[in-house]
């Protein structure tokens, strides 16, 4: 048996080509992190073990300066985590403690002070994870599949009140197809619809828009337009019969024509012709993803302070942010 360590890119695409390594849906592929860290310039590191001939366990991770209670700390996460719903962590059942030993052992000899494994689907380690329900839909539990959202009156209704007010328009956008104005679209749509509600919009961080446009090859777009504006827009990841319902925008100014329910109405429709079997709601605890959901899947999140500093600040952090169930690290 053997752990893996790889740091240079070159090493990291050829490993990847060599091996058959396993993604569970609905996580990214490592070609798909490969390809990110690309095109965004980051450096990121692959642990792995190989048991004979078989890759037994692998994650990609990158290590960054964070802040908590504005003091800095060394951090070493899974790669893109703050991008992706789901974190890729493959490991084969019985492997779990050797990996999770092999991902501390390496992390404190770079000096990381907290190890977080983000949103994962499967367990590792010894600590209790912090676990979360995201919302799915899942055809198969359903008796009229995706009929049941286009069944749904308000939906229809408000696919109606469009088509009766004004030109109404669906466009679907695939893989590579996708360009420069759909993503500019998308960035300024969201810009728009969460500064001017006050919230933080995550495109205020100019190298956002370069997560959307590294690995196009399983995204889709879906545009509604009403009268050549902008009804709603949703940014979408395919992994193989599962859609995850990823970055839907609607236009404010036009709240009376129900654009989240065209938008979901539509995703519904394309959902069947692709013949989708889940659509994933994703992270979130909005009002639309518990009427719409009929399953749940879980993510585990892990928490490893690795030095005794880090230890205090995050049993601190714990303490202090209880009441709200969420641990916040910058």
């Amino acid at each position: 048996m053997k752990n893996i360590v790889l740091t240079d890119i070159e090493l990291i695409h050829k490993f990847i080509n060599d091996n058959e390594l396993v993604s569970h849906n609905p996580v990214p592929s490592y070609e798909e992190l490969y390809k990110t860290s690309i095109n965004k310039k980051d450096d990121i590191i692959l642990l792995a073990i190989r048991d004979n001939k078989n890759i037994v366990a692998c994650a990609i991770f990158q290590i960054q300066q964070k802040k908590i209670f504005k003091i800095n700390y060394l951090c070493m996460d899974l790669y893109a985590n703050e991008f992706y719903d789901y974190n890729n962590l493959y490991v084969v059942k019985g492997y779990e403690m050797r990996f999770h030993e092999h991902i501390i052992n390496w992390a404190k000899e770079k000096n990381v002070e907290l190890l977080i494994l983000r949103n994962v689907l499967n367990h590792i380690g010894k600590k209790n994870p912090i676990t979360n329900k995201i919302k799915i839909f899942s055809k198969n539990k359903s008796n009229t599949g995706f009929n049941f959202f286009t069944s749904k009156k308000s939906l229809r209704y408000g696919v109606n009140n469009c088509k009766n007010k004004g030109a109404y328009k669906v466009e679907h956008i695939f893989g590579n197809d996708i360009n420069d104005y759909h993503l500019s679209l998308l960035e300024k749509m969201h810009l728009n619809r969460w500064n001017t509600s006050n919230t933080y919009s995550s495109f205020n961080d100019n190298s956002r828009r370069m997560f959307y446009s590294s690995f196009k090859e399983n995204k889709i777009i879906t545009i509604i337009s009403l009268d050549s504006k902008v009804l709603a827009l949703h940014y979408g990841m395919i992994y193989n019969k599962t859609l995850l319902f990823h970055t839907p925008i609607i236009n404010g100014n036009l709240k009376n024509f129900s654009p989240m329910s065209v938008l979901l109405y539509e995703v519904a429709e394309i959902c069947k012709d692709m013949k989708i079997e889940i659509l994933d709601l994703g992270l979130g605890n909005e009002k639309y993803k518990t009427r719409f959901s009929n399953d749940i899947r879980k993510v585990y999140t892990y928490y490893h302070p690795v030095t005794i500093n880090s230890k205090i600040l995050f049993n601190l952090s714990k303490i202090l942010s209880a009441m709200k169930n969420t641990i916040k690290f910058k």
